[in-house]
């Protein structure tokens, strides 16, 4: 075994993409491992592999493991935990690093336990104490309402999921070094053979959890009825992304709890965030502070939600959203034309 010095990152993929939480991972998981004095890992297991090494070694990672996993089938969280855990073992991290998306939370949670090591879920911090030789967590819970910090005491490699669009990129780390190649097959076990995907169908962005999507369409206060969400609706659609709200509508009966965007309800950092007829008060700019770009439309200029927007528009939304989703159909319509 090599010394436990090791950052080791699981790169999730799905339709022969790897997921952009692995590159906010890999400038983590690079500075972690540099002030550790180790090497950063990236594993990646599915079948047909061989054609991630090469979009993996555009990253700053010392050595790439592609784990065949053929034999297992396409991914089940149980059979991937089966076929990564001995790989781990002989890998010997100090730490694991994966995305805390649906899948990647299921999988931490079972990888741990097999590693019988320590998990934490929703992580929205990392940093290793040299002087304390631990690492120190910062894990959000009750709904995003605080922060609590951990601190690892485990022999075993710690397993820790990271919430996407919390970790700035840092940019000179996308590349700096040619890493090593090496594949593994993962090894039948019965265990890892019960379960199996029979087929994949992607779902409507619309559909999707908020705390998944890419794009989210906010309303608040400012809408008048229930039925004038399908402006949001619309606009979602069109931008392929989904409707989330404010505390606002949810208290008049108009949506359940989930799709609550706040203190009480989702925390969010996707992409884009468009807040429409949203005042911005405290407990909800907690919920969608960390999205990468936001925009937000109101008749108050002083909203405080201005003051987290990157792009601010004062004016009617009820005049401005209909002006957009039609600007947007033509620009559809034009790419559909186009020979």
């Amino acid at each position: 075994m090599v010394e436990a010095r090791a950052v080791c990152i699981i790169a999730e993929h799905q339709e022969g993409e790897i997921h952009e939480v692995f590159l906010e991972l890999s400038s983590l998981g690079r500075n972690i491992a540099d002030k550790m004095g180790g090497q950063l890992y990236a594993l990646l297991a599915g079948s047909d592999i061989q054609q991630f090494s090469d979009k993996l070694s555009s990253y700053d990672v010392d050595r790439i493991v592609l784990v065949d996993t053929s034999i297992l089938g396409g991914y089940a969280a149980q059979s991937y935990a089966e076929g990564l855990a001995p790989v781990l073992q002989g890998l010997n991290p100090a730490l694991i690093l994966i995305g805390a998306t649906v899948n990647g939370k299921d999988l931490a949670a079972r990888l741990a336990a097999k590693l019988k090591t320590g998990v934490a879920s929703d992580c929205v911090g990392i940093e290793w104490d040299e002087e304390a030789e631990e690492f120190q967590v910062r894990h959000s819970c009750y709904q995003g309402k605080i922060d609590r910090v951990l601190h690892s005491s485990s022999v075993g490699a710690m397993v820790a999921a990271i919430r996407p669009g919390i970790q700035e990129v840092d940019s000179p780390h996308l590349k700096g070094r040619e890493p090593q190649v090496a594949i593994a097959t993962a090894q039948p076990v019965e265990r890892a053979m019960r379960s199996r995907v029979v087929d994949f169908i992607r779902g409507e962005p619309q559909n999707i959890a908020l705390d998944e999507a890419e794009v989210i369409i906010s309303g608040g206060g400012g809408i008048r009825n229930y039925e004038d969400f399908s402006l949001l609706e619309e606009l979602a659609k069109l931008l392929g992304g989904t409707v989330g709200t404010s505390r606002v509508p949810v208290d008049r009966g108009w949506f359940p709890l989930r799709k609550q965007i706040g203190q009480t309800g989702s925390i969010v950092a996707p992409k884009l965030y468009l807040a429409c007829g949203i005042s911005g008060a405290i407990y909800h700019a907690m919920g969608m502070k960390d999205s990468k770009f936001i925009i937000a439309i109101n008749k108050d200029r002083n909203a405080p939600i201005f003051d987290l927007a990157d792009l601010v528009v004062v004016g009617d939304l009820y005049e401005i959203i209909p002006e957009l989703i039609s600007d947007l159909r033509a620009e559809v319509n034009i790419r559909t034309e186009a020979p």
